[in-house]
């Protein structure tokens, strides 16, 4: 037969090093209550215990986790057998109370009460206080936490980095059922993508709050539920969402500066997240064919639905508005001025990479359509009434947009001003280099053009239907739309 031990009563002092699972503890402190234990791996119970810690260093899974000014721990064991004691599974049995204070301490060590969502983690470091209620491994109503200092919250592939203070509870509703939360608030802050030095975003009053009725910690899926909120903030250079741009479109942008807000919600288990985006444009500078057009931007990107391990994103509803876009002259003095447009995305769907992946249909209400027939008015061969028609106002329109590693393209555009302007066609920005096939029709009058590698190639007689021909081989020979593969 085994043997049973039972210690009562027990007191010793100047404990100098404690480990339960992946914690450990070196100090110094006073551990007093009770155990019973069988020799040959028989259960082990710890009816009840108290441990103080004076000043000393945790440790989680052997890395320093945090410098702790106290530690108190009152705790409860249930009869356990070695094997139900290892890992997470331990935590079935045990029942307690936990009060730690810290003047310096890791803040990813935080980790044990929101499990990790899919790309979501929480870094930086700072000072604290935290008081667990433990129930057979379920957090209890009472549990909170205090800490300040310098936080890190990664999500998707950007970092929030910035002083604040982080706040947590696990409370009861109206209903009488638990929920935990937290709450992380940034007082200033900066936002960087992975992979990037510099911040390309900064403000203040960021906030994080995750929020949880899975209070189970031996769950290993628990559903958590996630905010990002980042208020109204400085892009002091636009140029930064160059990297999203395909390096071969000959599209660059040269400067400009901005203001961005944005929420993102995030779901685990299922790892699903949806937001919104609200990017301003001011003084935006892009070069385009050698031509460099200034303009005001507003982005409006509404994000229904997207899976977060593939960054993809359902782009429905978003709207873009250009405002006194004019091209300017190699001086840099406004060769045209006062253009502008109306974009809304009933359908799209982009792949958050670098660069990014898209597609999409639009709706569209244009001053004119200078930006298009520009591209060809001062040709030799095109009609004289173009110039006309490249006046006319009040157009509006649909097509689909396109945006692929190495080149963007814009297909089955079709845009009218009233009955006698029409404007259908097809363009594709690749190695730098413009290749459009365009149909235009004034009144009774009509022109087709196709061109490519800076060849025009024109027909003014039964053009339409040259331009249907001319389609189908343009199409033909280009792969068919598909959409974003994930990265």
């Amino acid at each position: 037969k085994p043997w049973q031990i039972v210690l009562d009563d027990v007191r010793v002092r100047r404990v100098r090093s404690v480990d339960v699972g992946p914690y450990g503890y070196r100090g110094d402190g006073l551990l007093s209550g009770g155990m019973s234990a069988e020799t040959r791996g028989g259960p082990l119970a710890v009816p009840g215990a108290r441990l103080d810690l004076l000043p000393g260093q945790l440790s989680i899974g052997g890395e320093p986790a945090a410098r702790l000014d106290f530690l108190k721990l009152e705790l409860a064991l249930d009869p356990a057998e070695k094997a139900e004691r290892r890992g997470r599974r331990f935590l079935r049995f045990l029942s307690g109370r936990l009060e730690v204070a810290s003047p310096e301490a890791q803040l990813s060590s935080l980790g044990f009460l929101f499990r990790r969502i899919p790309t979501m983690d929480l870094g930086g470091e700072g000072s604290g206080h935290l008081l667990v209620h433990l129930d057979h491994g379920v957090l209890q109503p009472g549990t909170t936490l205090y800490a300040q200092g310098d936080s890190a919250v990664d999500y998707l592939d950007y970092t929030v980095r910035g002083g604040g203070e982080i706040a947590g509870a696990v409370t009861e509703d109206e209903e009488g059922k638990a929920q935990a939360a937290l709450d992380i608030l940034f007082e200033d802050f900066e936002l960087r993508q992975a992979g990037v030095e510099d911040p390309h975003v900064f403000g203040r009053g960021a906030a994080v709050q995750l929020t949880s009725r899975t209070l189970n910690l031996v769950e290993l899926e628990p559903e958590v539920r996630a905010l990002v909120e980042i208020p109204d903030s400085e892009v002091p250079r636009l140029a930064y969402y160059n990297r999203f741009l395909p390096a071969d479109s000959g599209v660059r942008i040269l400067g400009g500066r901005g203001r961005l807000s944005a929420r993102m919600r995030l779901e685990a288990p299922v790892g699903t997240w949806a937001g919104e985006l609200d990017l301003r444009g001011e003084n935006l500078r892009v070069e385009f064919q050698e031509r460099v057009v200034e303009t005001q931007l507003h982005l409006e990107a509404k994000l229904p639905g997207g899976r977060i391990e593939e960054r993809r994103a359902d782009l429905s509803g978003t709207r873009l508005e250009i405002n006194r876009a004019r091209l300017l002259s190699k001086s840099g003095v406004p060769a045209t001025e006062g253009w502008w447009a109306r974009l809304e995305l009933p359908e799209g769907e982009a792949t958050l990479s670098d660069p990014v992946s898209l597609k999409t249909s639009f709706r569209a209400d244009l001053k004119d359509t200078s930006p298009l027939l520009g591209l060809v008015r001062k040709d030799k061969a095109s009609p004289p009434w173009l110039r006309q028609l490249i006046t006319v106002e009040g157009v509006a329109g649909t097509g689909e947009i396109l945006i692929e590693p190495h080149d963007v393209e814009a297909r089955e555009l079709a845009f009218t001003a009233g009955k006698h302007i029409e404007v259908q066609g097809h363009l594709r920005l690749a190695k730098k280099d413009l290749s459009a096939l365009l149909f235009c029709r004034y009144r009774k009058l009509s022109a087709a053009v196709r061109m490519e590698h800076g060849e025009r190639d024109w027909d003014l007689v039964g053009s339409r239907r040259w331009f249907h021909e001319q389609e189908r081989a343009w199409l033909s020979s280009r792969p068919p739309p598909h959409s974003p593969a994930p990265p």
